[in-house]
């Protein structure tokens, strides 16, 4: 026991690492009892992970919106190709003390000054894009590049993601064949161990060769539960990739 402490301390150490937390900070480890683990997923396939992900990945979602953006930009582009239209009008007024009535040499009032010196405009403005035409060519085809760049981004994110998919499936089918095989270890060293003892009961082996095998069980009922926790942490990153919750049952 004094020899698994210090290990457990390391380990717990090096877990605060992997989790971003100051190393002197306390945190409490939750035990999971008995894990319940789907072992149906041979039933899924490459594509039909592929799609659910595809749908849920947030840089894939990301660059299809780029594209979106970019196919906007070539909109915009194109629009100064086409002669622009405005239409304005105005009004103004002024006061000024020089505005006086001729008869009795006093200073027009405001208001009545409004209707003498009112002034109104309006106007329409049209503007074709001649002279500026390369300018707004040259936009265009640098807004089309844009398109072009944003669908070779997404293309590269779906192949690099089809692939690490395809890699995290062979990851769970092969931690699921070693799941098997620990479990088998562990019920042919059982045997080997029942079988032992009977056979130290008879004085046949000494205590040597008892411990000896008992050992060896402890040794495969852990890599069982190492085993357990692999394939469960591989079910999980294909979880990540089809964008669900990360829960442990």
């Amino acid at each position: 026991m004094p020899a698994v402490q210090p290990r457990a301390a390391k380990t717990l150490a090096r877990l605060k690492v992997l989790m971003n937390v100051d190393v002197a900070k306390e945190i409490s480890i939750q035990v999971v009892g008995n894990l319940e683990i789907d072992e149906t997923l041979e039933e899924s396939n490459l594509e039909d992970v592929y799609d659910e992900a595809i749908l849920n990945q947030p840089n894939i979602l990301a660059s299809k919106l780029r594209e979106k953006s970019a196919q906007l930009g070539v909109s915009i582009a194109k629009g100064g190709l086409w002669p622009t239209v405005s239409y304005y009008a105005g009004f103004g007024s002024n006061f000024s003390t020089a505005y006086k009535d001729p008869r009795t040499g006093d200073v027009i009032p405001y208001f009545q000054q409004l209707g003498i010196t009112a002034s109104a405009n309006a106007g329409v403005n049209i503007s074709v894009p001649i002279f500026n035409g390369l300018r707004t060519k040259i936009g265009i085809q640098r807004a089309e590049l844009g398109i072009k760049v944003a669908e070779l981004g997404t293309t590269q994110l779906e192949a690099t993601l089809k692939s690490n998919i395809e890699r995290a499936l062979v990851d769970v089918r092969a931690a699921k064949k070693r799941l098997a095989v620990s479990r088998k270890s562990v019920v042919a060293t059982r045997l080997s161990v029942d079988n032992t003892r009977k056979r130290y009961d008879l004085g046949v082996v000494n205590s040597f060769e008892l411990t000896s095998v008992q050992n060896t069980l402890i040794a495969t009922e852990s890599s069982i539960l190492q085993a357990k926790y692999d394939y469960l942490f591989k079910l999980k990153i294909l979880d990540y990739y089809r964008g669900r919750a990360i829960t442990v049952k």
